[in-house]
């Protein structure tokens, strides 16, 4: 289904939209062309993400600079720092975007003779996560952007689920999960055993939390920025070590039924299948995802990655 919205100042705009019905938190964008557009088509746009957290943008030709300078309309607060771990392929015109995926770079933006590397880790299992949660110091970002370059011949596509629905889930059945925090060490995980369930095998990390110079510690349950009013689950499994005050191997069963019975649903779970030129930005902070393990791509798969700095924090009531 097909809708449509006008903007009537200077000139009629328009551009077409298709929700995923089964998960309405994504949404295809049609016919608009990002690299000229109004004021008034931009504050639909903006407005759209606020109620949509996924926006798939149909056949894009854009540079990584515009990538960065659309995106960032879409968060007020954000900053022009480098926030990305991906300094071998950053973009060197515009070093918040680097080139990511699985394959050899050629020349790509300026970036030569490159190969991408990526943890062992990803290579068999998918991993769900949120970026940057459980970072220390660094807000998690709002808007995370992937321009996908080439696709593969098998593979590659982006599985989400959208941790709002995965709070409203939750909170009918059990409030008192809703108290926990969530700690996270990125030192703790680079090494970790990812099983087939994409989680953190935190059991099999010794873990001493108080010695844990990077130790991250927030709340299950935000409030994804000032103006929203609606709750939303924090939890990243790829960096999770622990809840605060509750022993590794019950932190992960209570992580893992957390996960499986409230967040990765049948009725939650919806696979974005890129096609060249795609253009998605989403809100980190409403939904989770998970890439498909590199072993299993076959052929290249090369898309430019934005992580957007944000200033504004997250809220939550247990702050």
């Amino acid at each position: 289904m097909f809708l449509k919205f006008l903007a009537f100042f200077p000139i009629i705009t328009c551009f077409h939209i298709k929700y995923n019905y089964n998960v309405p938190f994504i949404c295809e964008i049609h016919d608009i062309d990002i690299n000229d557009m109004g004021f008034d088509m931009m504050n639909e746009l903006k407005y759209l993400f606020t109620t949509t957290p996924i926006l798939v943008f149909k056949n894009q030709h854009i540079t990584p600079s515009k990538q960065f300078d659309f995106c960032s309309q879409f968060d007020s607060h954000y900053t022009p720092r480098v926030i990305h771990p991906f300094l071998e392929t950053a973009v060197p015109k515009c070093p918040q975007i680097a080139i990511r995926g699985k394959g050899h770079i050629e020349n790509i933006f300026g970036i030569k003779n490159k190969t991408i590397h990526n943890r062992q880790s990803l290579k068999y299992n998918r991993q769900w996560h949120q970026d940057l949660v459980g970072t220390k110091d660094i807000y998690p970002n709002k808007v995370s952007s992937i321009y996908m370059i080439q696709t593969p011949e098998r593979g590659g596509n982006t599985l989400f689920a959208s941790m709002e629905k995965g709070y409203n889930n939750l909170i009918m059945d059990d409030k008192k999960l809703a108290l926990l925090k969530c700690c996270y060490s990125v030192k703790s995980s680079e090494n970790a055993i990812i099983d087939n369930t994409g989680y953190q095998r935190i059991d099999r990390i010794p873990l001493d939390i108080q010695k844990i110079s990077d130790l991250c510690v927030q709340p299950l349950v935000i409030y994804p920025d000032k103006q929203y009013n609606k709750n939303a689950l924090m939890l990243s499994p790829n960096r999770f070590i622990g809840f605060l005050g509750i022993p590794p191997n019950t932190s992960r069963n209570i992580m893992n039924g957390i996960m499986n019975k409230y967040v990765l649903r049948e009725d939650n779970i919806a696979e974005v299948v890129y096609d060249n030129n795609d253009l998605i930005i989403f809100n980190n902070r409403k939904v989770i995802h998970s890439a498909t393990p590199t072993e299993e791509i076959q052929g290249s798969r090369l898309m430019s990655m934005l992580y957007l700095n944000t200033q504004e924090p997250f809220k939550s009531d247990l702050l």
